[in-house]
């Protein structure tokens, strides 16, 4: 309990505590918001990327093999 010059109380120990528990309440509200404003800013990037990927991915699987070039190349040259 905290006192002032006269030993009257100016803060007890439930003020303290609805103190601290609105403290940690505030916090923990700051972070659960961040996190899924975060993770909502992060998903939208993430498609982005996944969609540029899965392109890059289907032109490249399009591409000729390696037999497939060599036989080309033997062809050609005949």
């Amino acid at each position: 309990m905290i006192k002032d010059k006269n030993g009257e109380p100016v803060i007890t120990w439930q003020m303290l505590v609805v103190i601290i528990a609105t403290t940690l309440g505030i916090y923990a509200c700051g972070v659960v918001s961040g996190y899924f404003y975060f993770r909502g800013e992060y998903l939208a990037k993430a498609d982005a990327r996944d969609r540029v990927v899965n392109e890059i991915k289907r032109k490249v699987d399009n591409l000729p093999t390696q037999p497939e070039l060599k036989q080309a190349l033997k062809e050609e040259r005949r």
